[in-house]
Protein backbone atom coordinates (compact mmCIF):
# COMPACT_ATOMS: atom_id res chain seq x y z
CA UNK A 1 0.00 0.00 0.00
CA UNK A 2 2.45 2.45 1.08
CA UNK A 3 4.82 1.60 -2.42
CA UNK A 4 1.40 2.22 -4.01
CA UNK A 5 0.68 5.71 -2.42
CA UNK A 6 4.88 6.60 -3.28
CA UNK A 7 4.50 5.74 -6.90
CA UNK A 8 0.82 7.80 -7.01
CA UNK A 9 2.76 10.55 -5.52
CA UNK A 10 5.53 10.57 -7.83
CA UNK A 11 3.63 9.78 -10.91
CA UNK A 12 1.23 13.21 -9.47
CA UNK A 13 4.48 15.15 -9.10
CA UNK A 14 5.55 14.46 -12.47
CA UNK A 15 2.17 15.62 -13.84
CA UNK A 16 2.73 19.17 -11.98
CA UNK A 17 6.33 19.65 -13.54
CA UNK A 18 5.11 18.66 -16.33
CA UNK A 19 2.06 20.55 -16.67
CA UNK A 20 4.27 24.00 -15.01
CA UNK A 21 7.03 23.29 -17.86
CA UNK A 22 4.03 23.29 -20.70
CA UNK A 23 2.45 26.34 -19.08
CA UNK A 24 5.97 28.14 -19.17
CA UNK A 25 5.81 27.22 -22.90
CA UNK A 26 2.59 28.02 -23.43
CA UNK A 27 3.09 31.70 -22.37
CA UNK A 28 6.14 32.26 -24.20
CA UNK A 29 5.22 31.08 -27.77
CA UNK A 30 1.33 32.45 -27.13
CA UNK A 31 -0.05 34.75 -29.96
CA UNK A 32 0.85 38.51 -29.19
CA UNK A 33 -1.21 41.38 -31.05
CA UNK A 34 0.88 43.97 -32.67
CA UNK A 35 -0.07 47.27 -33.86
CA UNK A 36 2.49 49.95 -35.57
CA UNK A 37 2.78 53.56 -37.12
CA UNK A 38 5.38 54.42 -39.70
CA UNK A 39 6.08 56.79 -42.40
CA UNK A 40 9.28 57.31 -44.47
CA UNK A 41 10.55 58.10 -47.96
CA UNK A 42 9.67 56.78 -50.95
CA UNK A 43 12.85 56.81 -54.03
CA UNK A 44 11.10 55.78 -57.61
CA UNK A 45 12.23 53.23 -59.80
CA UNK A 46 10.99 50.98 -63.18
CA UNK A 47 10.29 52.24 -66.53
CA UNK A 48 6.40 53.44 -67.16
CA UNK A 49 5.15 54.33 -70.38
CA UNK A 50 2.27 57.12 -68.75
CA UNK A 51 0.10 57.69 -65.99
CA UNK A 52 -2.91 56.40 -65.22
CA UNK A 53 -4.63 59.76 -66.87
CA UNK A 54 -2.24 60.18 -70.08
CA UNK A 55 0.19 57.38 -72.19
CA UNK A 56 3.42 58.59 -73.48
CA UNK A 57 3.25 58.01 -77.06
CA UNK A 58 5.04 59.42 -80.37
CA UNK A 59 3.38 58.46 -83.64
CA UNK A 60 0.59 56.52 -81.78
CA UNK A 61 3.49 54.37 -80.15
CA UNK A 62 4.19 53.61 -76.30
CA UNK A 63 7.31 54.85 -75.24
CA UNK A 64 8.92 53.90 -72.00
CA UNK A 65 10.66 57.01 -69.44
CA UNK A 66 13.04 56.26 -66.72
CA UNK A 67 11.63 57.00 -63.29
CA UNK A 68 14.09 59.66 -62.68
CA UNK A 69 12.70 61.38 -65.61
CA UNK A 70 9.20 61.20 -64.51
CA UNK A 71 8.86 60.94 -60.35
CA UNK A 72 10.53 62.92 -57.59
CA UNK A 73 11.47 60.55 -54.17
CA UNK A 74 8.41 61.50 -52.29
CA UNK A 75 6.96 60.34 -48.45
CA UNK A 76 4.58 57.89 -47.29
CA UNK A 77 2.42 56.87 -44.23
CA UNK A 78 0.90 54.23 -42.81
CA UNK A 79 -0.19 52.04 -39.69
CA UNK A 80 -0.79 48.33 -39.16
CA UNK A 81 -2.77 45.87 -36.94
CA UNK A 82 -1.81 42.19 -36.78
CA UNK A 83 -0.72 39.08 -34.80
CA UNK A 84 3.04 37.57 -34.11
CA UNK A 85 2.44 33.77 -33.43
CA UNK A 86 4.50 31.25 -31.77
CA UNK A 87 7.37 34.19 -31.82
CA UNK A 88 8.47 34.07 -35.73
CA UNK A 89 5.21 34.46 -37.88
CA UNK A 90 3.77 38.21 -38.38
CA UNK A 91 0.80 38.78 -40.26
CA UNK A 92 -0.77 42.18 -40.74
CA UNK A 93 -3.61 44.21 -42.23
CA UNK A 94 -3.08 48.08 -42.57
CA UNK A 95 -3.57 51.15 -44.65
CA UNK A 96 -0.92 53.52 -46.51
CA UNK A 97 -0.45 56.63 -48.26
CA UNK A 98 1.70 57.39 -50.81
CA UNK A 99 1.81 60.99 -51.93
CA UNK A 100 3.19 60.54 -55.61
CA UNK A 101 5.39 63.99 -57.19
CA UNK A 102 6.03 64.29 -60.88
CA UNK A 103 8.77 66.43 -62.60
CA UNK A 104 6.94 69.34 -64.08
CA UNK A 105 8.42 68.70 -66.88
CA UNK A 106 9.07 65.01 -68.75
CA UNK A 107 11.49 64.45 -71.92
CA UNK A 108 10.93 61.56 -73.93
CA UNK A 109 12.49 60.15 -76.46
CA UNK A 110 13.71 61.67 -80.05
CA UNK A 111 13.48 65.23 -77.90
CA UNK A 112 9.91 65.05 -77.41
CA UNK A 113 8.80 67.40 -74.17
CA UNK A 114 5.76 66.54 -72.18
CA UNK A 115 4.90 69.73 -69.98
CA UNK A 116 2.58 69.25 -66.65
CA UNK A 117 1.65 72.75 -66.61
CA UNK A 118 -0.59 72.55 -63.16
CA UNK A 119 -1.02 72.04 -60.42
CA UNK A 120 -2.45 68.70 -59.38
CA UNK A 121 -2.89 65.98 -57.04
CA UNK A 122 -1.52 62.24 -57.75
CA UNK A 123 -2.11 60.01 -54.42
CA UNK A 124 -1.98 56.19 -53.73
CA UNK A 125 -4.43 54.90 -50.60
CA UNK A 126 -3.62 51.07 -50.27
CA UNK A 127 -4.76 48.09 -48.36
CA UNK A 128 -2.08 45.98 -47.28
CA UNK A 129 -1.36 42.58 -46.25
CA UNK A 130 1.88 41.68 -44.82
CA UNK A 131 3.53 38.03 -43.92
CA UNK A 132 7.05 38.66 -42.24
CA UNK A 133 9.48 35.96 -40.34
CA UNK A 134 11.23 37.16 -37.03
CA UNK A 135 13.98 35.66 -37.23
CA UNK A 136 14.51 36.01 -32.85
CA UNK A 137 11.79 35.47 -31.19
CA UNK A 138 10.85 38.86 -29.09
CA UNK A 139 9.33 37.11 -26.11
CA UNK A 140 13.04 35.83 -25.51
CA UNK A 141 15.29 38.30 -27.08
CA UNK A 142 15.47 42.14 -27.33
CA UNK A 143 15.85 42.14 -31.08
CA UNK A 144 14.90 40.53 -34.25
CA UNK A 145 15.76 41.09 -37.97
CA UNK A 146 12.76 40.13 -39.76
CA UNK A 147 12.10 39.43 -43.98
CA UNK A 148 8.93 38.95 -45.69
CA UNK A 149 6.34 39.40 -48.72
CA UNK A 150 3.56 42.37 -48.56
CA UNK A 151 0.60 42.75 -50.95
CA UNK A 152 -1.10 45.97 -51.68
CA UNK A 153 -4.12 47.07 -53.52
CA UNK A 154 -6.08 50.27 -53.77
CA UNK A 155 -7.07 53.44 -55.51
CA UNK A 156 -4.76 55.47 -57.40
CA UNK A 157 -5.84 58.84 -57.67
CA UNK A 158 -4.68 61.90 -59.92
CA UNK A 159 -6.45 65.00 -60.21
CA UNK A 160 -5.62 68.69 -61.10
CA UNK A 161 -8.25 71.89 -61.20
CA UNK A 162 -10.55 71.94 -64.02
CA UNK A 163 -10.11 68.21 -65.44
CA UNK A 164 -11.75 65.34 -64.39
CA UNK A 165 -10.09 63.25 -61.41
CA UNK A 166 -8.92 59.79 -63.10
CA UNK A 167 -8.84 56.86 -60.18
CA UNK A 168 -7.75 53.21 -61.15
CA UNK A 169 -7.54 50.49 -58.68
CA UNK A 170 -4.09 49.49 -58.85
CA UNK A 171 -2.16 46.89 -56.98
CA UNK A 172 1.86 46.07 -56.06
CA UNK A 173 3.76 43.02 -54.80
CA UNK A 174 7.01 44.24 -52.10
CA UNK A 175 9.68 42.59 -50.44
CA UNK A 176 10.01 43.42 -46.65
CA UNK A 177 12.39 43.56 -44.61
CA UNK A 178 14.20 45.72 -41.61
CA UNK A 179 14.78 45.17 -37.79
CA UNK A 180 13.19 45.81 -34.62
CA UNK A 181 14.55 46.26 -31.84
CA UNK A 182 13.09 46.54 -28.26
CA UNK A 183 12.79 49.89 -26.25
CA UNK A 184 10.46 49.54 -23.62
CA UNK A 185 8.39 47.04 -21.82
CA UNK A 186 6.27 45.72 -19.18
CA UNK A 187 7.68 44.61 -15.77
CA UNK A 188 5.51 41.19 -16.37
CA UNK A 189 6.62 41.34 -19.68
CA UNK A 190 3.03 41.23 -20.61
CA UNK A 191 3.91 44.08 -23.76
CA UNK A 192 5.86 45.55 -24.95
CA UNK A 193 7.33 48.15 -27.44
CA UNK A 194 9.89 48.36 -30.09
CA UNK A 195 11.45 50.37 -32.38
CA UNK A 196 11.17 49.49 -36.18
CA UNK A 197 12.83 49.76 -39.42
CA UNK A 198 10.22 48.96 -42.08
CA UNK A 199 11.72 48.55 -45.67
CA UNK A 200 9.90 47.14 -48.40
CA UNK A 201 10.85 47.15 -52.31
CA UNK A 202 8.16 47.13 -54.74
CA UNK A 203 9.07 44.51 -57.19
CA UNK A 204 5.99 44.23 -59.57
CA UNK A 205 2.92 46.40 -59.90
CA UNK A 206 0.40 46.66 -61.85
CA UNK A 207 -0.51 49.05 -65.20
CA UNK A 208 1.86 52.41 -64.39
CA UNK A 209 1.31 52.02 -61.13
CA UNK A 210 4.52 54.02 -59.62
CA UNK A 211 7.29 51.37 -57.82
CA UNK A 212 9.08 52.54 -54.79
CA UNK A 213 12.34 51.68 -52.87
CA UNK A 214 10.63 52.65 -49.68
CA UNK A 215 12.86 52.88 -46.19
CA UNK A 216 10.89 54.21 -43.24
CA UNK A 217 10.72 54.24 -39.02
CA UNK A 218 8.23 53.13 -36.61
CA UNK A 219 6.75 51.89 -33.45
CA UNK A 220 5.51 48.88 -32.67
CA UNK A 221 2.85 47.81 -29.70
CA UNK A 222 3.34 44.13 -28.95
CA UNK A 223 0.73 43.44 -26.25
CA UNK A 224 -1.38 40.11 -25.12
CA UNK A 225 -5.51 40.25 -25.01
Amino acid sequence: MIRLIKSAFIVALIFVLTSADAGAIVRVTRTLNVIDFYGGYAYPWGNYEGTIARDFLINNRPVDVEAENLYEPTFYLGFNYGTLRRGHLLYQLGFRYTNHRMLDTVYLPFDTVYYFGFDYSYRQYDFDFNLNYMVNNLNLNTWSPYVGVGFHAGFTSLSAKGYDAETEIEMALSVNYGLDVKIWKMKDNQSFIALSSINNFNFWASEDRPKYLNFGVGLKYYFRM
